[in-house]
């Protein structure tokens, strides 16, 4: 379930349906489940923060989406974006919240 809803949130940010992909990028994160494989169940938490967080940068809520990469960075530490595939803002966005999650931040 939580892998529908997560393809469907990214579907909505490629169309830039921005608020209804934050929506449903909350939806997809309630519905990760609790147990299981926890690697594959912090990576599917941390990608409906990456999409929340995509959208949120897309919004113009830049403070929303620092703190929804930086728990995304703390869910899945090992968590990188694809570059040639993102926006720069939203990269520059995930970029200061690992540098925050790290403590490198001004």
């Amino acid at each position: 379930m939580a892998d529908g809803l997560l393809d469907e949130a990214e579907g909505l940010v490629r169309q830039a349906h921005f608020e209804e992909a934050l929506k449903k990028a909350a939806k997809a994160r309630e519905a990760v489940p609790r147990t299981g494989d926890p690697a594959a169940l912090r990576q599917r938490r941390a990608r409906a923060d990456v999409i929340a967080g995509t959208a949120q940068v897309a919004l113009g809520k830049d403070a929303d989406a620092r703190a929804t990469f930086e728990r995304a960075i703390q869910t899945d530490p090992s968590l990188r974006l694809d570059r040639a595939n993102t926006s720069p803002k939203v990269v520059r966005a995930f970029d200061a919240a690992r540098a925050a999650a790290s403590g490198d931040a001004p």
